[in-house]
């Protein structure tokens, strides 16, 4: 997340893919941030007896994902501020604590839902912004889970009027 949000201020916009790939690959700091450290856990799942093909396969998924994930983010940031909710954004309480946004005391997770990372009652193996700050109770967490689509290269995005929903049940909008 910090590579894709950090080509996102470098362009002043949010890459397109191919552009993300080519600052992930040439000298700077987005290749030290993830070029170079994809690399090696690839050649280290290659050591480890799985083929580099497969290997260089699961690193692309995986980055894919997070690509689209910051996709949808910046998505509903955006249509959440157009609505007039000062929502805020952190990559590091992000990346570190699972909280897309905030309002306020309201902690927001989007995710799409799957029952072996994440789908919102407690299954899978991804842990919720809940589970890492604690039941805290000066948070109100709130979650906006999204079906699973199963397109290969979409970015799925909820419709505004399923954001507005959200907002007007959660945030009070």
């Amino acid at each position: 997340m910090h590579s894709l949000y950090f080509a996102t201020e470098t362009l002043g916009r949010p890459p397109l893919w191919d552009e993300l790939v080519q600052m992930w690959r040439a000298d700077g700091p987005i290749k030290d941030m993830l070029g170079l450290p994809a690399r090696r856990v690839v050649n280290e799942a290659a050591a480890a007896g799985h083929s580099q093909s497969d290997a260089q396969e699961a690193m692309w998924w995986r980055l894919g994902n997070a690509y689209y994930s910051s996709l949808r983010e910046l998505y509903v940031l955006a249509v959440l501020r157009e609505a007039g909710f000062p929502v805020e954004y952190h990559v590091i309480a992000d990346a570190l604590f699972r909280v897309d946004f905030w309002l306020g005391d309201i902690v927001i997770s989007l995710f799409v839902a799957n029952a072996q990372y994440r789908d919102g009652e407690g299954a899978g193996r991804k842990p919720s912004a809940r589970d890492i700050v604690g039941d805290c109770p000066a948070f109100s967490f709130v979650d906006m889970p999204r079906l699973t689509r199963h397109e290969y290269g979409t970015v799925h995005l909820p419709s505004k009027a399923e954001i507005q929903r959200f907002a007007a049940e959660y945030l009070g909008g």
